[in-house]
């Protein structure tokens, strides 16, 4: 009897350490993941960036359309200014103007476009919408990402803090964006922010 017990005792001990291993295995694999999420995360924002700072600099001075509103929208929102505020006809946001990437090329009209698709809780508790964003370059696809952004916004300015009060008198844009980490909600969830004010060169001649 003793050795019937004794052996259920080790079967029993060996149960658990084998479940007790394999929830560490389990767990080690989700950290895996999470850093990996993180990373992709992170690059994805980094590169956004650096395409919004390159071609900003390359801003003409000239834009789309006929009118002001061919330049940039928002729902619900003036034809200049910030664009943040949402509307509740309408989630997608874009702005459009024109660049010169290389000297002697022709210049080409570039469009950003983010929509909102999902919300998100931050570790804070903080509840917000989650975007996703597409680059077009002459109405072709030319770079997108998916539920990253949390907010981006481009403040057309006359001079620092100055609101435009005319279209034509922008010379600085300042760029407001936030990303987060791809992960469930269950997960800590934390939120990076990146502003920059650039001053494209065509917006400083004066003429």
């Amino acid at each position: 009897m003793s050795i019937w017990i004794e052996y259920l005792t080790a079967v029993v001990i060996a149960a658990f350490i084998a479940v007790t291993l394999f929830s560490v295995q389990m767990r080690s694999q989700e950290v895996s993941m999470d850093a990996t999420q993180y990373r992709a995360a992170r690059t994805t924002a980094a590169d956004i960036i650096e395409m919004i700072e390159s071609d900003l600099k390359n801003m003409g001075s000239q834009h789309p359309g006929t009118s002001s509103s061919g330049l940039y929208s928002f729902p619900g929102g003036a034809t200049f200014g910030i664009i943040a505020a949402p509307d509740t006809a309408s989630t997608t946001r874009t702005f459009r103007f024109y660049a010169q990437q290389e000297r002697g090329t022709a210049p080409r009209t570039i469009q950003y476009q983010w929509t909102e698709v999902d919300s998100v809780t931050l570790s804070t508790g903080a509840r917000l919408p989650v975007y996703d964003f597409t680059r077009t370059v002459d109405g072709v696809v030319d770079g997108r990402s998916t539920g990253i952004l949390t907010r981006l916004t481009f403040n057309l300015l006359e001079s620092p803090g100055n609101a435009i009060t005319n279209l034509e008198n922008t010379r600085q844009i300042f760029v407001e964006m936030r990303a987060i980490t791809p992960l469930g909600e269950a997960r800590t969830i934390k939120e990076t922010r990146w502003t920059s004010t650039i001053r494209p060169a065509a917006l400083t001649i004066e003429g």
